[in-house]
């Protein structure tokens, strides 16, 4: 009885000074009303929004993890493109509401702003930041949506931080999600059912700060990828298979930008050939650059790397993983073959395009002479840059269940699943040594003799490649003590 009074009363006064005063005084007096909404459904209906002033208001926010928080803004900088997947979710969103981007890599989350629906995107290493985040917006009234690749993998554990969580792709959840929480019939889960990529929206890039990106520009043409490495998630998250956006689709998104140089964030953009060289035929006449994501399959096509390099690509990252074919071999990935390496890696370079590799510490037939060895056909094949990652099961993963099955798992902190950490016992070493050879690898690659030696026989894009080289070896002498 108590709240129907209340209920009651608020719409007497309301409807008394919506008559006799103006609707300034309304709000004001009003107050009681929209308090008892919050707290009787965390949703406002879309006639209290109307008497706020009509929009519909979404704040999406990427979290930032505390490793990256202690950069300094120069390596801020160099490590950070614009972000894909908020400006693409923007551009799903209905055009009767209000969408703003929170980015915490560039500048700090304005919690006074507004906002009747937050979603928060993330992956593992980020998942307790984004916990926090949705807290302090749950405690004001707020409704918190989450979603993203932990959020994919874990949801039961997500929904106990959330109100309501988006399992994989968006773009046949996220207008259905919006429509419900309109009429207060908000769902705990929504999944995807991998959506086809035609006629998909253009990103949304006019709501980000260009200015504080390196690389504002970003694209997907491509989800998935067509290998199934134990230890990745690609396959949990987007399925199996290779799923190709319509050419003529990006070249048009393509065209709208406003820079000359742009990144493919696909995961694996050459991964299905014939798309590949039809996209970079038709991207040459813009004579834009671009940097992507790749295999090293690329350099067993002729037609495809000159292709890619004739379309604008000056660097790619590739996951070579290991210098030891027995640890390729185990975890699915024997098309990359160490006896060519330094070959493959000079078609790269002879076609003016950047190889950043992919290296993976911590496969069970490694020992500890694997450091020293990575560093040694490194330098040798002058690889332009390495991230250097510790073996990380991600949830998810045929290694996670591997792993979890043999119990070797050391714990469940997600914000140590970034990669830099050992979060398992190793079968050949301890984890102290996998920890402490990871840790020197990366000194080792990014001191000054080693840098001078691998540029000057890579030879290629020297200045981007000097800025990036240096940029790394600040945050690794910073990083690893």
């Amino acid at each position: 009885m108590g709240h129907e009074k209340l209920y009651f009363k608020a719409w007497f006064q309301a409807f008394w000074l919506l008559y006799f005063k103006t609707w300034l005084h309304a709000f004001i007096w009003s107050h009681e009303f929209l308090h008892f909404q919050r707290e009787m459904c965390m949703q406002k209906s879309i006639v209290v929004k109307i008497l706020w002033g009509g929009l519909m208001r979404i704040e999406l926010i990427q979290p930032l993890h505390a490793v990256y928080g202690k950069l300094g803004k120069r390596e801020s900088f160099i490590f950070k493109p614009a972000q894909l997947t908020m400006p693409y979710l923007a551009a799903l969103t209905p055009p009767d509401v209000e969408v703003s981007i929170s980015d915490e890599m560039v500048e700090p989350i304005n919690f006074q702003k507004e906002a009747d629906l937050v979603g928060i995107t993330f992956v593992t290493p980020f998942a307790y930041r984004a916990y926090e985040l949705a807290s302090l917006y749950r405690r004001n009234g707020r409704t918190v949506v989450m979603g993203g690749p932990h959020a994919s993998l874990l949801p039961e554990e997500v929904k106990k931080h959330s109100d309501a969580v988006v399992i994989g792709e968006a773009e046949d959840t996220w207008p259905m999600l919006i429509e419900d929480f309109k009429n207060n019939r908000l769902k705990p889960f929504y999944k995807s059912n991998s959506p086809e990529l035609h006629s998909i929206p253009h990103a949304r890039r006019d709501l980000l700060k260009r200015e504080k990106y390196i690389i504002p520009d970003i694209i997907q043409a491509t989800r998935g990828c067509p290998f199934s490495c134990d230890f990745c998630a690609l396959s949990s998250i987007y399925g199996k298979g290779h799923r190709l956006r319509p050419v003529d689709e990006v070249i048009r998104e393509i065209e709208t930008f406003q820079g000359n140089t742009f990144i493919f964030w696909d995961d694996n953009l050459v991964g299905t050939p014939r798309y590949a060289k039809e996209l970079f035929t038709k991207l040459i006449p813009y004579r834009k650059k671009w940097l992507g994501q790749g295999s090293l399959t690329i350099t067993k096509d002729r037609e495809l790397l000159e292709l890619a390099s004739k379309s604008g690509c000056i660097g790619l990252f590739i996951g070579i993983e290991s210098v030891s074919q027995d640890s390729l071999n185990l975890v699915n990935k024997g098309f990359n073959k160490v006896d060519t390496l330094k070959y493959d890696i000079k078609k790269l370079h002879d076609s003016g395009i950047i190889v950043w590799a992919g290296m993976i510490f911590g496969f069970d037939t490694d020992d500890k002479s694997i450091f020293k060895r990575t560093i040694e056909v490194a330098i040798k094949a002058a690889i332009d840059g390495i991230s250097f990652s510790i073996l990380t099961p991600y949830p998810g993963t045929r290694l996670f269940q591997k792993l979890e099955t043999e119990k070797r798992i050391l714990h469940y902190e997600w914000a140590k699943y970034n990669s830099e950490y050992v979060v398992f016992i190793p079968k050949r070493m301890s984890p102290e040594e996998l920890q402490e050879g990871h840790d020197w690898a990366n000194k080792e690659f990014y001191s000054i003799p080693s840098i001078v030696k691998r540029l000057f026989k890579s030879r290629t894009q020297l200045s981007l490649n000097t800025r990036l080289n240096l940029a790394d070896r600040r945050y690794s002498y910073g990083r690893f003590k």
